[in-house]
């Protein structure tokens, strides 16, 4: 081999490397596709997990559910549990929403009542109206009348 001159290895080897050349392309081709086609299978549920995740991220008055597109497998996160984590959470907003609702609206009665009391004080004629007045005002406010 040392002793061969340059010409005779190229030679040689010229007409065994147009087939090599393809086959790499070819391989590299089909490479190529399996991977696109493998990426789509895994990205595009996941991708549609995130969106939907976006939607009820963005849409809290509004109940969004998660899309069940493929049948579930043992490979990806399980969508039913998804489901369920966005439903208990739309059900714990829902609570807190009514929650406030409520103290607001408990807040508002006695403060209301008081109100009431304070702009009628001045009004009040005698001693005896104005005692009675401050007696039902700290009465509704929760204090005594001391």
């Amino acid at each position: 081999m040392l002793s061969t001159q340059g010409d005779d290895i190229d030679q040689m080897v010229t007409p065994n490397g147009s087939p090599i050349l393809k086959v790499g392309g070819v391989a590299s081709a089909v490479m190529i596709v399996l991977s696109l086609l493998l990426a789509s299978t895994i990205a595009g549920p996941v991708r549609r997990l995130a969106d939907s995740a976006e939607r009820v991220r963005h849409r809290i008055k509004t109940r969004v559910e998660i899309p069940i597109h493929p049948p579930p497998r043992r490979d990806r996160p399980s969508v039913g549990a998804l489901r369920d984590m966005t439903g208990a959470l739309y059900n714990r907003i829902e609570a807190i929403e009514m929650f406030a609702a409520d103290v607001a609206h408990e807040l508002k009665n006695p403060l209301t009542s008081l109100r009431s009391a304070v702009e009628t004080l001045p009004l009040a004629r005698n001693e005896n109206s104005r005692s009675r007045l401050l007696a039902s005002s700290s009465t509704t406010s929760g204090g005594s009348t001391a």
